[in-house]
C-alpha cells in the first residue's frame, strides 16, 4: 500500500453467504488453468527401513504480600509469556515439557509444591500468571517422517496448533488443567493485560487445490523382487553394527540397489525387521474438474478455508468447537491474493468461559513482528523484500476492530523499533543494503483509515544497519553498526519534527536497550558484542545532546555470549538494588550468571557469579532482597548484596522436547496423491541372504 494513494476501505464480510461467494469465486480463478489437466509423476521403486527395535539384548557393556520482580517487558502494564513467574510466594516455571511449582515462602528452606506433566501440550512458549490462574501457550507442530526422503519436494507440511492452557494454581500442591483451546495455525506472538490474554495466529486462507486422481487404466502398484544381503559384528567401543545392501527390480524393469546401515549401543544383530516400501513406476495423474470440485466443497467452504478451534476441559472433553472466527468478524483482503489470514483471539481467563472470547480474522500476508501498548495492538508486514515497504495493520483492543493501515519505507527489526506515544506511533526501519544502507525514524499518525506520516528523520548512518533500537516517552535510541557503534539519542518531543539530539561513536555494538530512569539522570543500558566477546555498556543521555559512555564491561573467553542478547526476558536488572544479573557462556565452557552493581557515576561492579553446576541459568528474580537463580534442573536463592547461597532445591529433570514446526506452505498446488501399496515386513537372521517376494 502507498500512503500517498487512496488505501482500500476496511470494511468486513457482512454474511457467511458473502464470505462464501468470495471463497468460491477465488478458488475458481486461482485453479482455472488445473480444472482437468493431467500430470505424471514417478518414484524410486524401492525404500528399505532398518527397524532396530527388534533388535535383542546382549552382555556388551495468591495476593502477594512481598516485593518481588516482574517479567521484563517492552511496556509497562503489558505482559509478555515468560518461562518463569512468580506471585512473591511461589515460583511457577514452564521449561520442556513440565510446569515446576516452588515454595518460596521461607527462602532458607525451598521446597517443590509440585510438578505437573505438560507433555500433550508441545512445545512451550511461555506463561502468564493472573490470580491464581496460569497461562500456558505452547505449539504443537504435526510431522512425518518420510523414510529414504522419497517423498515429493513440494508436499506441504501439515499446520501446526496454538493451544492456550488455562491451569488452576489456587493449590500450588495441586494443579487442575481447567481447559485447553487450540487454534489452528503457528502463533506470531502474544500478550497480556490483567485478566485479558491476546493470541495473535496465522493460518492459511482458501479452498484447498483441486483434487488429484489416478488416470483410469493406469497401474496402482508393482510386483518387485529385491535381495537383502547383511553382516555383523560387535565393535571394540561397544557398539554393535549391521550393514548390508539391496538388489533386485521392479516389474517395469528398472534395477535397484542400494545399501543400509545399523548401529545401536548395547544392542545385538541378531534379528531385525526389514520393511520393503514398493514404490509404483511413472504413472499419470488428472485435476478434477470444475463441476466436480465444485460438488466436493459444497456446503463446507468455510471450514476449508478458514482456521478452526477446539476447546477441551483436563479429560478431554470438548467444551466448545467451531470456526475460529465468524465470518462477520473477517476483514475483506486488503492485499491482492492473500494466502493466510491473521487472527487476533482474546482470552478472559478469570471469567469461566470456556475457549476465546472473541476473535478477529485480517487475511494478510507476510506478517512477522507485533506490538502491543496498553491501547491497539500493530501487526507488521514484512513487504521489504518486494516493495520495500513495512506494512502496518493497527487493531483497536477494546473492540478487536482493525482500525488502520499504513507503510514505512525499509524494514524492522524487531518489537522494539516500534513504539506508541501519545496517539502517535514511531518506527525504525532499515533501508537497503550493505553500503547503500540507511536508517530512518518515522511518525505517524491515523488519520481516518490510515496511518500517515507526519515526521521523520532520513538518512541516519549511512552504510549500517540498526542493531537495536528503544523509545522511551519524548526520546528514543538507536544504535547502528558496520565496524563501530554510533549510539544515537532522538528528541522526539515534537512529533512533526523529530531530530538526532546526539551521538556517540564506540566499537561494537548493542543488541538490546533498556533505559534506566531515575530523578537525577537518563540512563541507557547495553547488551550486546565488541569483536567476539560478550559487552555490557551503561550509555548517560543526561544530557541529551552529548550522550557518554558511563562505563563498559567485557567478558572474558572468546565467543562469550548471552541469551540476554536476543531474549530480553532473560535480563535481570532490578533497580531498587542498582543490580544487574545475566546469564552468560563462554567458548571454554564457563556458563552461569554474573550479578553487577550498577551504579550511575562508576558504571558496574563484578559482584561475583552464580553456577548450577554447569547447567544454564535461564531467569533471575527478586523476592524482597534476595535474588533467585533459575535453570531447567534447580532453583538458587542468594543475599542480593553479597552473593551468598541461602538454599536451594534440584528440580526434577524434564527434557526439553525435540519440536519440528515449519510456516505454511504458500504454494498454489498440493501433493500427488498416493495410493496405498502393500508393505511387506519380515524378520531377518542377519547371516544369511534374504529373498523377499
Amino acid at each position: 500500500m502507498n500512503q500517498n494513494s487512496q488505501s482500500p476501505s476496511i470494511e468486513q464480510f457482512n454474511s457467511e453467504d458473502q464470505l462464501t461467494t468470495y471463497l468460491v469465486e477465488d478458488a475458481l480463478e486461482k485453479y482455472s488453468n488445473l480444472f482437468g489437466e493431467e500430470i505424471s509423476y514417478g518414484y524410486s521403486p524401492f525404500d528399505v527401513t532398518l527397524n532396530s527395535t527388534t533388535f535383542a539384548e546382549t552382555d556388551v557393556t495468591g495476593t502477594a504480600t512481598v516485593n518481588f520482580s516482574e517479567t521484563n517487558t517492552q511496556e509497562q502494564g503489558v505482559d509478555e509469556a515468560d518461562l518463569v513467574e512468580t506471585n512473591g510466594e511461589y515460583i511457577y516455571q514452564v521449561t520442556g515439557q513440565t510446569l515446576t511449582i516452588v515454595d518460596a515462602r521461607n527462602s532458607e528452606q525451598l521446597t517443590l509444591a509440585s510438578e505437573t506433566d505438560l507433555k500433550d501440550l508441545g512445545n512451550i512458549e511461555g506463561a502468564y500468571l493472573y490470580n491464581d490462574q496460569l497461562t500456558v501457550i505452547s505449539t504443537t507442530f504435526p510431522w512425518q517422517i518420510w523414510s529414504g526422503g522419497l517423498f515429493p519436494d513440494f508436499a506441504p507440511f501439515p499446520s501446526p496448533t496454538v493451544n492456550v492452557t488455562v491451569l488452576d494454581v489456587s493449590d500450588p500442591n495441586s494443579v487442575e488443567i481447567e481447559e485447553t483451546s487450540s487454534l489452528d495455525g503457528y502463533l506470531l506472538s502474544s500478550r497480556a493485560i490483567g485478566d485479558q490474554v491476546y493470541v495473535v495466529t496465522q493460518d492459511s486462507f482458501g479452498l484447498p487445490t483441486p483434487e488429484l486422481k489416478l488416470k483410469q487404466g493406469e497401474p496402482t502398484d508393482s510386483a518387485n523382487e529385491a535381495k537383502l544381503s547383511l553382516s555383523s559384528g560387535v565393535t571394540t567401543n561397544g557398539l554393535t553394527s549391521v550393514s548390508g545392501s539391496i538388489t533386485g527390480n521392479s516389474t517395469d524393469g528398472l534395477s535397484v540397489s542400494g545399501s543400509i546401515t545399523q548401529t545401536s549401543s548395547d544392542l545385538s544383530a541378531n534379528s531385525s525387521s526389514l520393511t520393503i516400501f514398493p514404490w509404483p513406476p511413472k504413472q499419470t495423474y488428472v485435476y478434477e474438474t470444475e463441476e466436480e470440485y465444485l460438488k466436493r466443497i459444497e456446503g463446507q467452504e468455510l471450514e476449508l478455508a478458514l482456521p478452526e478451534f477446539t476447546t477441551v476441559d483436563d479429560q478431554g472433553k470438548i467444551l466448545r468447537e467451531g470456526l475460529l472466527n465468524e465470518a462477520e468478524n473477517i476483514y475483506k483482503p486488503l492485499d491482492e491474493n492473500p494466502f493466510n489470514i491473521a487472527s487476533v483471539s482474546v482470552f478472559d481467563v478469570d471469567d469461566n468461559q470456556a475457549g476465546p472470547n472473541s476473535s478477529t480474522g485480517i487475511p494478510t500476508n507476510n506478517l512477522n513482528e507485533l506490538y502491543m501498548s496498553l491501547d491497539n495492538v500493530y501487526l507488521l508486514k514484512n513487504n521489504w523484500w518486494r516493495s520495500g515497504q513495512t506494512g502496518l495493520l493497527k487493531v483497536d483492543l477494546e473492540s478487536l476492530d482493525l482500525v488502520a493501515t499504513g507503510e514505512v519505507p525499509g524494514r524492522v527489526l524487531d518489537q522494539f523499533s516500534v513504539d506508541e506515544e501519545g496517539g502517535f506511533l514511531r518506527v525504525a526501519t532499515t533501508t537497503g543494503f550493505g553500503r547503500n544502507s540507511e536508517n530512518n525514524v518515522y511518525v505517524l499518525e491515523q488519520d481516518g483509515e490510515t496511518l500517515e506520516t507526519v515526521g521523520s528523520i532520513e538518512g541516519i548512518a549511512p552504510g549500517e544497519t540498526i542493531q537495536s533500537a528503544r523509545f522511551e516517552g519524548d526520546y528514543g535510541f538507536l544504535v547502528t553498526f558496520v565496524q563501530i557503534d554510533p549510539f544515537f539519542t532522538l528528541d522526539l518531543s515534537t512529533p512533526t519534527n523529530p531530530e538526532v539530539a546526539g551521538e556517540l561513536k564506540l566499537p561494537g555494538f548493542s543488541e538490546y536497550l533498556q533505559v534506566i530512569e531515575n530523578a537525577e539522570k537518563t540512563q541507557v543500558l547495553g547488551i550486546g558484542r565488541e569483536s567476539n566477546d560478550l559487552k555490557v555498556s551503561l550509555f548517560d543521555a543526561t544530557d541529551f545532546d552529548n550522550p557518554k559512555e558511563v562505563d563498559s564491561y567485557i567478558f572474558e573467553g572468546r565467543y562469550s555470549s548471552s541469551e540476554a542478547q536476543w531474549d530480553p526476558q532473560a535480563v535481570g536488572y532490578f533497580p531498587e538494588f542498582d543490580t544487574l544479573a545475566i546469564p552468560f557462556r563462554t567458548s571454554n565452557g564457563e556458563q552461569g550468571m554474573r550479578v553487577f552493581d550498577v551504579d550511575a557515576e562508576e558504571g558496574f561492579s563484578e559482584l561475583g557469579d552464580i553456577t548450577h553446576d554447569g547447567e544454564r541459568i535461564r531467569r533471575s528474580l527478586v523476592i524482597d532482597d534476595e535474588l533467585y537463580a533459575i535453570s531447567n534442573d534447580r532453583v538458587t536463592v542468594h543475599d542480593i548484596q553479597t552473593l551468598e547461597l541461602v538454599d536451594e532445591i534440584i528440580l526434577p529433570k524434564s527434557d526439553d522436547p525435540v519440536i519440528i514446526g515449519f510456516p505454511i506452505d504458500p504454494l498454489p498446488i498440493d501433493p500427488l496423491p498416493i495410493e496405498p501399496w502393500p508393505i511387506l515386513t519380515t524378520t531377518i537372521d542377519t547371516t544369511n541372504t534374504l529373498n523377499i517376494f
